[in-house]
């Protein structure tokens, strides 16, 4: 038999592919670690993969995911983020409150603070809309400087205006996969559903349904490609609860069951081979502004979080 002809035809057998099968299986048993532990079993960013993030407006999903760039880069594990809806300044002022809190501030622990997360997470300086070719130039440029395990684009709607039309979309889509496959990188999509679906309660409340997979604005073929797909939703009835509690107002069964919930709805839908699919709560930690495991927050939003980057002087 002629292995070379076969090669040439694009004929593959056992032998040809036994390296890149045992890269594969060791890749799909490790990955970058998220910040929570509640889901260090059951989620995590492999390389070569791609995930989509979706979330309605305000409900927290950029907070998601700059949340898990600085926690990797406080392992020394580097992102490359780009925001096209945020000034730098903002950027940063985020990332800042992720990991030293709302507390009394200084410039000198702003400047510490930047100094020691320089070259650990890089930013892409563009408000606004971007061509996505544009944007994969600079993220080649950086993987080839500095080698970040991790590339975050927030979000789709900025990218070609992608907004208009289907095909342009899913071809952003190709491109970006494209990437942490022939880079070996995870990268992360966030993206916006289609109009927020909800159902009354008690019959004149509206809750927020959180999206699913097909949720997703655009063609469904988008998060058919990618390897997974996660969405973050604000816990509406928890928030209800909370807010007929303080007024003195009886609870239904749902109610005193959202009270010991978590403030944010995470759902893992799509998994093409790593892990488990999961529905999992987060507490909103209101000191550091950023989501924690339920344990680490109480009732009152209080916290025994702890901030990433300490700073010998009073900040």
């Amino acid at each position: 038999m002629n292995r070379n002809k076969l090669l040439q035809h694009n004929i593959v057998s056992g032998w040809d592919v036994r390296q890149e099968s045992w890269q594969a299986r060791t890749q799909s048993q490790t990955g970058l670690v998220l910040p929570w532990g509640s889901l260090h079993e059951k989620f995590w960013l492999v390389k070569g993969e791609m995930t989509i993030v979706s979330g309605y407006s305000g409900h927290g999903k950029s907070a998601f995911v700059n949340h898990i760039a600085l926690d990797l880069a406080s392992k020394n594990i580097k992102s490359f983020v780009c925001s096209f809806e945020l000034k730098q300044g903002k950027l940063w002022n985020r990332f800042f409150q992720y990991g030293m809190g709302l507390g009394e501030s200084s410039f000198e622990c702003m400047s510490a603070f930047c100094n020691y997360y320089d070259e650990k997470i890089f930013t892409y300086d563009l408000l606004g809309s971007a061509k996505i070719n544009e944007v994969l130039e600079s993220a080649e440029v950086i993987f080839q400087e500095a080698k970040p395990d991790l590339f975050i684009f927030d979000n789709l709607m900025m990218l070609n205006d992608a907004s208009e039309k289907l095909s342009e979309q899913q071809m952003i889509v190709q491109k970006l996969l494209n990437f942490a496959q022939t880079r070996n990188v995870h990268v992360i999509l966030v993206a916006h559903p289609k109009k927020p679906e909800s159902y009354l309660h008690c019959g004149n409340i509206r809750v927020t349904t959180p999206p699913n997979l097909y949720d997703v604005a655009g063609t469904s073929n988008m998060v058919n490609m990618v390897d997974n797909h996660i969405s973050v939703t604000r816990n509406d009835l928890k928030i209800i609860a909370q807010g007929k509690q303080a007024n003195g107002i009886a609870l239904d069964k749902k109610e005193e069951s959202a009270l010991h919930e978590g403030d944010t709805i995470l759902i893992r839908d799509k998994n093409r081979d790593v892990g488990d699919n999961f529905i999992k709560f987060l507490a909103f930690c209101k000191k550091f502004q950023r989501l924690s495991d339920n344990h680490m927050v109480d009732k009152y939003g209080r916290c025994n979080c702890k901030p990433y980057f300490e700073y010998s002087k009073r900040c």
